[in-house]
């Protein structure tokens, strides 16, 4: 059986590869050995991938990783004699599960693009706001640089109309983690060329990013 299959995938499948001067199609060498695992491992590599990307296209793709109910009602029964799910239904179970993990994946989230500062993800301001689930504060910026906000301190934010207390503070930690990155030449994730912290915050940005 094995063999049949190697067959039909060496007279079947093709790879196809390109440079600036020409496009050649050759016929890929598989091992059906592991045929299964390189599946699983493209699968997981293009989640992370597209979960950490620098392209803020991405900022909701965590929302896709998160777990079908189907997978959470089998865990659930495993759950029910846990102190933390005690007395609850496996719908609320559920719930709970899938809550914990969304936050879970927000963290990760955060750290990759918001503690080691996403400059890519920054010069979208709108999007940038919105990973940080901080979106409805986006025309407070309106009219303003990149390199005038990511100065603002807590008192001046408030002043511009951002009122809830938790938001100014994860704003205020955010900015100064983009000030030490630009800092320092030396930082994994500085950037060369900071003329986007120049641009300036405008109402068909922010539409764009709706």
């Amino acid at each position: 059986m094995i063999s049949l299959i190697r067959i039909w995938l060496e007279k079947h499948c093709w790879r196809l590869t390109a440079n600036p001067n020409h496009s050649k199609i050759g016929k890929t060498n598989f091992n059906t050995s592991s045929i299964q695992h390189t599946t699983l491992s493209t699968s997981l590599v293009k989640s992370k991938r597209n979960y950490y990307s620098d392209n803020s296209k991405y900022v909701d793709r965590k929302k896709q990783l998160v777990k079908g109910d189907f997978y959470y009602l089998k865990k659930a029964k495993l759950w029910r004699n846990n102190s933390e799910f005690k007395g609850l239904t496996d719908k609320q179970i559920v719930r709970k599960l899938r809550s914990k993990q969304l936050n879970q994946l927000h963290s990760q989230f955060w750290e990759a693009n918001y503690k080691n500062p996403n400059f890519e993800l920054l010069k979208e301001f709108p999007l940038w706001l919105k990973g940080n689930r901080l979106i409805k504060f986006t025309p407070c910026f309106e009219g303003m640089t990149l390199r005038q906000i990511i100065n603002l301190n807590e008192k001046e934010l408030e002043q511009i109309g951002i009122h809830r207390f938790a938001a100014r503070k994860i704003l205020v930690d955010c900015f100064g983690f983009i000030r030490i990155a630009l800092g320092d030449p030396k930082n994994q994730h500085y950037p060369k060329d900071q003329r986007f912290l120049d641009m300036v915050i405008t109402k068909s940005r922010l539409n764009e990013s709706e």
